[in-house]
């Protein structure tokens, strides 16, 4: 009787296991789309940030510190932390809809974060920790909008790494 009550605690116990694993390898490629949807709306919204700079020339800071939050996105995409890339990628999108915002310009409905993109939850690090995460990853960087200004924003989608909209 007891041998057979614990076949069927370890024949639960490996199902259980193995619907873990097989639901986090189905996630994978779930986390993947959903990393490049953000990327790839935030690096609209941050072309737009960039010619509302070039317009108005009010310098915050903020709109460097986007740049630079989306390249880091990028980064982590590549590295497959998908998680870590749709969580910088907000950081820089809400960033870049501040530069907007103060250099007199209105963004589009369209530009702000979904329901999707914008899931609440109690795992996602907040404004300070992604901006120390992104501070101890390049301890050099230097957030200037002024250099940002004229730059070609050509590193900042995923569109050249993979088509899988």
């Amino acid at each position: 009787m007891k041998a057979q009550t614990f076949r069927y605690a370890l024949l639960f116990t490996l199902t259980l296991l193995l619907t873990g694993v097989f639901s986090e390898v189905n996630a994978q490629p779930r986390m993947r789309f959903k990393a490049n949807k953000v990327i790839r709306r935030t690096a609209v919204v941050l072309h737009a940030a960039h010619r509302q700079l070039k317009l108005n020339k009010h310098f915050t800071g903020n709109f460097a510190k986007a740049v630079a939050h989306q390249r880091f996105a990028k980064r982590q995409y590549i590295r497959g932390n998908f998680r870590s890339a749709i969580h910088h990628s907000r950081r820089a999108r809400m960033l870049a809809l501040a530069v907007i915002r103060d250099n007199k310009g209105t963004p589009q409905k369209d530009w702000e974060l979904s329901a999707d993109e914008n899931a609440a939850g109690k795992d996602n690090p907040s404004d300070a920790e992604l901006d120390a995460e992104l501070m101890k990853d390049n301890p050099n960087l230097k957030l200037s909008d002024e250099e940002l200004m004229d730059a070609a924003l050509d590193d900042i989608d995923v569109d050249e790494i993979v088509n899988d909209k």
